[in-house]
C-alpha cells in the first residue's frame, strides 16, 4: 500500500525577466505547506517539511538572482529542510501549490513579481484550440531564464509551458542541466537546452514537437 506521505523527487532554481528567484520542488504527490522560519546572520529563510521523504542527496544551488544568493536542500531525520540564503531581512516569499509541484518565489518588499507558470496544464480540446489560435503571439514571446542543476525534462517543460508549446518528451531525460537563456523565444530556449544535452526536436504533427537524440 502506497504511503500517503509524498516523496521529493527533484529540486531546482530558476528566475525570469523579473529576476525573482523561484525554487521548484517536484514530488510524487501534493506537497504540504512548510513551516517557515527566518534565522541567522547572514539572513536565511528556512522551510521545514516534517515527514517528507526524499530521494535527493544534499544539494546546494549557487544562484545569481535578485533576492537569493544560495539554496540548500537536504533530508533530515524529521523530513526535508530547504534553507535559502537571501539578500536581506525584508525578502518576502510566496508559495504556489500544484498537484506534484511547489514553487517558492522570493522577492523584496515592493517588488512586483508575476505568478510562476503552471507546468501541468490539462489538455482539453478547448485549451488546444486556444493554443493553436495564439501560436503566433506565443512564438514571438521572449524570455530570460537560468537553470542551476535542473533535470532536463523539468527545464524543457518550464520553457515549453511559457510559450504554450506542445513538447513530447521521451522517458529517461534525467541528466542535469545548467544554462542561462537570455532574451530568447521559447522555441529557441528549447533548442539551446537540447543542443547542450545531445537532443533535438522534430515535428510530431498538429504543431507539436517530439524530442529525439541528435544521432537519430
Amino acid at each position: 500500500m502506497r504511503s500517503a506521505t509524498p516523496q521529493l523527487l527533484d529540486a531546482y532554481v530558476s528566475y525570469g525577466e523579473d529576476r525573482a528567484a523561484r525554487i521548484h520542488l517536484i514530488a510524487d504527490g501534493r506537497l504540504p505547506d512548510p513551516r517557515v522560519m527566518r534565522v541567522g546572520e547572514p539572513p536565511q529563510l528556512v522551510l521545514d517539511y516534517p515527514g517528507l521523504r526524499s530521494t535527493l542527496p544534499p544539494t546546494r544551488f549557487p544562484v545569481a538572482a535578485l533576492d537569493l544568493e544560495e539554496a540548500l536542500i537536504a533530508a533530515t531525520d524529521r523530513g526535508v529542510r530547504l534553507a535559502a540564503r537571501v539578500t536581506g531581512p525584508d525578502v518576502g516569499y510566496r508559495i504556489d501549490n500544484h498537484p506534484k509541484r511547489q514553487i517558492i518565489t522570493l522577492f523584496s518588499a515592493g517588488h512586483d513579481v508575476g505568478l510562476a507558470p503552471r507546468l501541468d496544464p490539462q489538455a482539453t480540446a478547448r485549451a488546444a484550440a486556444q493554443a493553436k489560435a495564439q501560436a503566433a503571439p506565443a512564438a514571438a514571446q521572449r524570455l530570460t531564464l537560468e537553470f542551476q542543476g535542473a533535470k532536463l525534462a523539468n527545464a524543457l517543460k518550464l520553457v515549453a509551458a511559457s510559450g504554450e508549446i506542445e513538447l513530447k518528451l521521451p522517458s529517461g531525460l534525467d541528466q542535469s542541466v545548467s544554462a542561462k537563456l537570455v532574451d530568447v523565444t521559447p522555441l529557441q530556449g528549447v533548442d539551446r537546452l537540447l543542443d547542450q544535452t545531445g537532443y533535438r526536436r522534430e515535428p510530431a504533427g498538429e504543431g507539436a514537437w517530439r524530442v529525439v537524440p541528435q544521432a537519430r
